[in-house]
This record gives C-alpha cells, structure tokens and sequence, in this order.
C-alpha cells in the first residue's frame, strides 16, 4: 500500500525557488518572490482574508 501521509510544505525564502505545488484540480504552480516596498500611508494596505 503506498504512503498516504500528508506533508504541508510552505514557500520560504530558500525554497521559493525550487518547489512547485498542485491543487486540488491537479494544476500545478509556484511561486515567485519579489522585493516590494511598503506605502507609508497604511490605508493603501488590502488585508486579504485566509481562504478555506
């Protein structure tokens, strides 16, 4: 019977680059880290909700 454990592996600033990922329709992606500099004025910050 083959392995059926689950492993919840997070982009990280060391592996960003070397790990793809698959969702539940079994599309495969990845990430891509870029540098961003945040706006002094707070208002122009989205807070983005967890998604299920």
């Amino acid at each position: 019977m083959p392995d059926t454990r689950k492993i919840y592996v997070y982009p990280t600033p060391e592996n960003v680059d070397i790990l793809q990922y698959k969702d539940r329709t079994d599309s495969c992606f990845s990430f891509r880290q870029t540098l961003v500099e945040c706006p002094a004025d707070e208002s122009k910050i989205s807070k983005i909700p967890v998604q299920a």
